[in-house]
């Protein structure tokens, strides 16, 4: 049991420092974690996680890691896994109140400034694992039993997708636009 909660507690603390960006950015690490400790969770209970994630309020990060703490070690293990998931944001967050005035520095802006690609290939990884687990079957890209209203995880994925390519084609458009489309397209498909 003590080991459980420690590897808990190394590994969510490893995709808190890790995941920047925000929950959805936990995700290529969360299917990493599936692979290095398949007892933990498989990759198609990854999926039904980040189902449930999105439906319930919160954090998809937080959301996830709480239900695997609890899967792997009971209510202790979900204390312990969202803790040490949260812990180094915490620890981020003291250390730049505390040098706050550092951050006006040309370096910083810099370094802050390259991270905007880790979190695009975070999220594009994160998609791209969604997608696999949600359409590819046998090798191939199976659409079959596909309906817009009933399965929202694949909707989402495919308007993910969608929107991701349109961002990329139409990048001098602001990305207030892409909020506005995203949230009109959602109210006609949900």
């Amino acid at each position: 049991m003590l080991n459980n909660l420690f590897l808990l507690f190394v590994e969510f603390f490893k995709i808190g420092l890790l995941a920047i960006g925000g929950g959805m950015s936990t995700i290529p690490f969360l299917f990493e974690l599936s692979n290095k400790h398949p007892s933990w969770f498989s990759e198609s209970e990854l999926s039904d996680m980040i189902a449930i994630s999105e439906s319930t309020p919160g954090p998809i990060g937080i959301n996830m890691s709480t239900y695997c703490g609890v899967k792997v070690a009971g209510v202790l293990g979900g204390l312990v896994s969202t803790f040490s998931l949260v812990l180094p944001a915490f620890i981020l967050l003291v250390v730049i109140a505390r040098y706050y005035y550092l951050l006006e520095k040309p370096l910083v802006k810099s370094a802050f400034y390259g991270l905007k690609p880790v979190i695009v290939v975070l999220f594009s990884i994160a998609l791209l694992n969604i997608f696999r687990l949600t359409f590819i079957r046998n090798g191939n890209i199976d659409l079959s039993n596909f309906n817009f209203k009933n399965d929202i995880l694949e909707t989402e994925c495919l308007l993910g997708l969608l929107i991701f390519v349109l961002c990329n084609i139409f990048k001098k458009l602001p990305n207030i636009f892409w909020v506005i489309i995203t949230g009109i397209v959602a109210l006609f498909v949900f």
